[in-house]
């Protein structure tokens, strides 16, 4: 759409570069919808002046014998006004089919003179001969209090003899003032033939701001990214406790359980290869450890176990992490992935770096006798447990005797828990990991001959 007459068009339409044309001489939307306002304002306001308009409508409606009537109101609230009108065939067929109407209002129909919002008010009512409903009256206003329309329907009741039989309306106390006054109608009074139906609608939650609806979206995606980042299985049930709990207490008001399940529902398929690599039994474990070679440990492939695919994970030996790994997931993500939780499981090789504590910051001791390395420690340690499992049976035994005592009282808890109805799942899973956890631990201690000692395979 151009902004130009017929012979210039042609002109440019005959022309070779008549795509090559300036925004300017372009017809857009705003264009478009400026026009069609002023069109508008003209058919409907007969003069900037709101009140000099509404008297000429006035006049209009009177020569094409229609009813109207208007009243200044400013006894009540300044410049407020009321303007009704309707026309002959509206009249006939209010008195004919008006036993039931509904009234309702239209929010900001226009403005008036004072800048100040109006509202048109709509008497509805069923034909009996289409069977749909017919606006058989308006009233114009800038108020919403009840004056308008209780002057309203005392015109339509004294200079046109319509007496409503039953009304529908809004939950609106105004409204409701105005028909008890405009017909004489007390409430709950049974001798009335008056009934206002009340159409209740849903009430509405108030709505949030920006700013309450920005903390609460950091709030949960910080819940999210807690569990994101545990490092270990028992971390990671504790945040997702966290989570459900903060999903429940929000969800009467945020809707919170349906970011729940779209959290399970999207991200149960990582939380299984995830789990799939923690909860592998040991033997399982070392069966994918294929060997070590310096500082690289290497993983078969969970997907292609036959050991044609072996992935290198890389141990910084400095600080004690597992620092990366050869797979595809974690060169592209640069997160740890399940080879390197596996890893983490059967050797306890921390997956993140850790924190540098205060005292690096202090000079360097002058050297001495050499420190023993943590390889060296742990083996120390080990040399102490097998010292102690040698010297010490009568603790041993009441260690063991102790833990079976624990053991058994747990497994009636656990039977009064399945005849619960509500049972804290989350809870429930964290227990169970620490039970596996457990269990492995023993196993391993048990048939510690069976598979690769830590420390045969730890640098």
């Amino acid at each position: 759409m151009l902004r130009l007459d017929k012979d210039i068009l042609e002109n440019i339409l005959d022309s070779e570069d008549y795509d090559q044309l300036p925004q300017s001489v372009r017809i857009d939307y705003q264009h478009v919808y400026y026009a069609m306002k002023i069109h508008l304002r003209r058919q409907s306001q007969f003069d900037p002046s709101m009140v000099t308009s509404l008297e000429k409508w006035g006049a209009k409606i009177m020569q094409e014998r229609g009813y109207y009537t208007s009243k200044n109101l400013d006894r009540f609230e300044e410049g407020m006004f009321f303007f009704a009108f309707m026309s002959q065939w509206q009249l006939k067929l209010l008195k004919e089919n008006g036993d039931l109407v509904c009234l309702d209002s239209t929010h900001k129909s226009c403005m008036d003179g004072a800048k100040h919002d109006c509202y048109l008010y709509t008497l509805v009512a069923r034909c009996t001969t289409t069977g749909k409903g017919k606006p058989l009256g308006w009233m114009i206003t800038n108020s919403q209090a009840q004056y308008p329309i209780l002057y309203w329907l005392k015109w339509l009741k004294d200079e046109h003899g319509y007496i409503l039989s039953r009304v529908m309306i809004d939950d609106s106390d105004t409204e409701i003032i105005a028909i008890n006054k405009a017909y004489n109608y007390v409430n709950d009074d049974p001798s009335t033939n008056i009934f206002i139906d009340k159409l209740t609608a849903k009430t509405s939650n108030p709505q949030k701001t920006l700013r309450e609806k920005k903390a609460m979206r950091e709030h949960a995606l910080s819940l999210m990214m807690n569990m994101m980042r545990a490092e270990t299985p028992l971390d990671f049930d504790l945040e997702h406790e966290k989570f459900e709990t903060w999903c429940i207490d929000a969800d009467d008001e945020w809707d919170s359980d349906r970011l729940y399940l779209y959290f399970e529902r999207e991200f149960l398929s990582k939380r299984e290869k995830w789990s799939q690599a923690w909860h592998t039994i040991n033997e399982e474990a070392y069966a994918m450890i294929v060997g070590q070679e310096g500082d690289i440990i290497k993983v078969l492939s969970f997907t292609d176990p036959d050991e044609s695919t072996v992935y290198d994970v890389l141990i910084n030996v400095d600080d004690d992490f597992l620092e990366s790994c050869t797979c595809l997931d974690q060169q592209t993500n640069k997160s740890p992935c399940k080879h390197m939780y596996l890893v983490n499981r059967v050797f306890n090789i921390s997956l993140i770096r850790p924190q540098a504590s205060s005292s690096s910051s202090l000079p360097p001791s002058p050297p001495s006798s050499p420190s023993p390395s943590s390889s060296q420690q742990q083996q120390q340690r080990v040399d102490v447990m097998d010292t102690n499992s040698e010297t010490g049976g009568d603790l041993s035994q009441e260690a063991i005797d102790r833990f079976v005592d624990s053991f058994e009282l747990l497994k009636i808890e656990a039977k009064k828990t399945v005849n619960k109805k509500h049972v804290p799942v989350a809870v429930i899973n964290r227990l169970a990991i620490q039970f596996q956890e457990a269990t492995n631990e023993m196993r391993s201690w048990n048939s510690s001959t069976s598979g690769p000692s830590r420390m045969q395979i730890r640098y």
